[in-house]
């Protein structure tokens, strides 16, 4: 029995030791990659071709916030930190992205817009504006309209669907000139 005992001692050193002097190469080391941040707000540029390629500018006065039963009369045209009272630049880009954006967007305090947009015949529909989803909430973030440009210069919009008064007032209230 002692003999056993001693047979069996041997063999379990001799596995232990056998483990830790184990010359066999390690387990390469696992990678993970490393996870993309996702912006839900990032589209997939497309190439877009439309009469509305270009940059237009309109003017939005005093009077146009305060018809806007939506917007507190007499605010001087500032909408819940957005001035909306001047001159205004829309500019339609070929990959499908548009910004709209008054004079003041220069020195980063303001713009109405920015995201994508798709044309189909004569409705425009914008999609992914994180400024109308900001102010108004995320079912502001797109809106249709239906467009006409007449001469190549003159560019209106009636609003079909939008629930952004903010946009709603800068694209409708007057003619948008053609610039470039």
């Amino acid at each position: 029995m002692k003999k056993l005992l001693t047979l069996l001692c041997i063999i379990v050193l001799t596995s232990a030791l056998g483990a830790c002097g184990n010359d066999s190469p390690a387990a390469p080391a696992r990678t993970v990659p490393t996870p993309t941040p996702v912006n839900i707000l990032a589209a997939t540029p497309t190439t877009v071709s439309s009469p509305l390629l270009g940059t237009y500018k309109t003017t939005i006065v005093k009077h146009d916030v305060d018809s806007v039963p939506y917007f507190t009369s007499g605010n001087n045209g500032n909408v819940g930190g957005m001035d909306l009272l001047g001159e205004w630049t829309l500019n339609f880009k070929s990959d499908g992205y548009f910004l709209a954006f008054n004079g003041l967007y220069y020195s980063g305090e303001q713009y109405i817009g920015t995201g994508t947009y798709a044309v189909t015949g004569n409705q425009l529909t914008f999609t992914k504006d994180a400024k109308c989803w900001e102010f108004y909430g995320i079912d502001a973030n797109q809106a249709t309209y239906t467009w006409t440009l007449r001469d190549n210069t003159t560019l209106t919009f009636h609003a079909v669907n939008d629930l952004c008064p903010a946009r709603v007032t800068v694209l409708t209230s007057h003619p948008w000139r053609r610039q470039s």
